[in-house]
């Protein structure tokens, strides 16, 4: 049986090998390149690196990143890897990024697919608290970061949320 994680509206599966070109799309769409860290197009090599990151993930620890689905179409992805140095908490710890179509934008999915990632890790995945970062000059991101019950700042652009805080926040 393959995991999958279901909300009202979407189904969450783990990426795929054969989801390189999806991820590009999404990521790379002339909306998104703006929002990103960088504010450049991501390399295809550079993808398929992290691809292969996020399938060794899976494999290696039974967590990684989400391919999001609305009525069969890939609409979004959630990307989960371990922050690493430089970012003033555990660089174990793990991030959870959403990465929204621009078509899709306004829709409520990456709140959506967010939680839903973040619940497993916390259900399934054992962990105790996940960790967002969040460029404060993004707009839409801080708005939808808004919405996340329970999420606590820990400095200009890193957020906390706990399995405890989201507890107290039933789905």
């Amino acid at each position: 049986m393959t995991l999958r994680l279901t909300t009202d509206r979407l189904v969450l599966r783990p990426v795929l090998a054969g989801d390189l070109d999806v991820l590009l799309a999404i990521r790379n769409a002339p909306a998104v390149v703006p929002t990103t860290g960088t504010g450049e197009a991501l390399p295809r090599e550079r993808m398929a690196e992290r691809l292969a990151r996020r399938l060794a993930s899976w494999r290696d620890h039974g967590v990684g990143s989400w391919l999001v689905l609305h009525e069969g179409e890939p609409v979004a992805l959630v990307e989960v890897a371990p922050i690493g140095e430089g970012s003033g908490v555990d660089p174990d710890v793990l991030e959870i990024g959403v990465v929204v179509h621009p078509d899709h934008w306004g829709s409520g999915f990456a709140v959506e697919a967010g939680l839903a990632a973040a619940r497993d890790l916390f259900g399934r995945g054992g962990h105790e608290r996940v960790v967002i970062g969040v460029d404060p000059d993004n707009t839409r991101s801080m708005g939808a970061l808004a919405k996340v019950p329970g999420v606590r700042r820990l400095d200009a652009d890193l957020y906390e949320l706990t399995a405890a805080a989201l507890a107290d926040h039933p789905a």
